[in-house]
């Protein structure tokens, strides 16, 4: 049952619990996210240091299901259908779930207080990231010798090749002659 929206605008429940409420979509509409998605909303949090986002950006992976995101992608489930297949895409695969595994324990770090004799008990939220990393570090630890050797291309150069740059502005510059050209006459 819903009763609120908190401050952070996430609907409340009458428990009190932070978790969004999904509406089921019609079959084949909703795409899930996988883990080069959570990665780059997680390392985009944590690049603005602001806590309220990354502790958004927690939420919402937990929601996702960390496991999910970072489960042997060697060994895909039979009822995942990526949208890219082959050992390109398995490699990338292999590459994001680290990087997302590296950034939730360096988020839960910044977040979640070290524990000292005179420190307050964890909240409930807290527990569950501290649950998170640990997911996080095993996953590091049972896969170390899996790490991706290389980077995907995206990764290396995210606007493309330097040829494709150079297309791209010949083009852009061409559009814009054209219309002072245009707008001369």
């Amino acid at each position: 049952m819903l009763n609120a929206i908190g401050d952070n605008g996430v609907k409340m429940t009458s428990d009190g619990d932070l978790s969004p409420d999904f509406q089921q979509p019609r079959t084949g509409l909703n795409l899930t996210p996988d883990a080069a998605a959570a990665g780059t909303l997680l390392r985009t949090a944590l690049e603005t240091g602001r806590p309220e986002a990354m502790r958004q950006c927690l939420r919402i992976v937990h929601q996702l299901g960390l496991a999910r995101l970072l489960e042997d992608v060697t060994q895909p489930r039979e009822d995942f259908r990526p949208l890219r297949s082959g050992a390109r895409f398995l490699r990338d695969q292999a590459f994001y779930a680290h990087k997302t595994a590296r950034v939730v324990v360096e988020i839960v770090e910044k977040l979640v207080p070290k524990k000292t004799e005179e420190s307050k008990p964890l909240g409930a939220e807290e527990r569950v990231w501290v649950d998170m990393r640990t997911v996080a570090r095993r996953f590091l630890i049972e896969h170390r010798e899996n790490r991706p050797k290389g980077m995907p291309e995206l990764e290396e150069q995210p606007l493309g090749s330097a040829e494709g740059l150079a297309a791209m502005d010949s083009a852009v510059e061409w559009d814009r002659i054209h219309r002072e050209q245009k707008s001369a006459r």
